[in-house]
């Protein structure tokens, strides 16, 4: 999306319904890692291309993907896929996978989601005549909790800043793409307001990255 350099990545295969893979990019952060662990509702067959493509600029990027084909897919059927991912490895990505989306249940998982905005939106109240009004106000709450985001796995490890995994506790978790240059003036003094707690894990995070 960012015409990133690809310096690394790897698919492989588990079983004949899931999928690990891991990807390093270098683009405006020098070195991006991420692990990625997919499971299908379906067996599949697959075929791995590993092949380029011309960037933006005119430069060859390598590309790794992986084609599935599920076998006897009836008309309108269904098939689920859930994902997880992790900065730490593989194992963290599905163990992630497994502590969030346990079960194949996808009205479940949109109802905890739309449960977690809406709690979160409801940290403030504005009333209006104006529908667009209120579409502005919330639209812009909703945006103000985008990042920071997550960076502690399940089990409690995290990246550090000097790119080896570390012990740490899901009690008091490490968050990640901090944009200070553009949301110290608002966004962290409104968190003061509306969530210290978050507020005090971030500054904790930047604390122990420091570390």
């Amino acid at each position: 999306i960012q015409n990133q350099n690809n310096t690394d990545m790897k698919i492989e295969i588990v079983g004949d319904s899931a999928i690990r893979a891991y990807k390093q990019t270098k683009y405006w952060a020098f070195e991006q890692r991420l692990y990625m662990y997919a499971r299908f509702s379906k067996p599949f067959v697959y075929t791995i291309v590993d092949d380029s493509i011309t960037g933006r600029k005119g430069d060859t990027q390598r590309r790794l993907k992986a084609l599935l084909k599920f076998p006897d897919t009836a008309e309108g059927e269904q098939i689920m896929v859930k994902v997880g991912t992790s900065a730490v490895d593989a194992e963290g990505a599905e163990k992630n996978l497994n502590a969030e989306i346990a079960a194949w249940d996808f009205d479940g998982v949109r109802n905890d989601a739309r449960k977690a905005w809406n709690d979160y939106l409801s940290t403030i109240e504005v009333s209006s005549e104006s529908i667009d009004d209120l579409r502005i106000f919330y639209t812009a709450l909703y945006h103000t909790a985008i990042s920071p985001n997550l960076f502690t796995d399940a089990d409690g490890r995290y990246l550090g800043m000097d790119l080896e995994a570390h012990e740490g506790s899901v009690e008091k978790p490490i968050y990640t793409i901090f944009s200070l240059l553009d949301t110290y003036r608002a966004l962290h003094p409104l968190y003061t307001i509306i969530d210290p707690k978050l507020n005090n894990d971030f500054i904790r995070s930047l604390l122990t990255k420091y570390q």
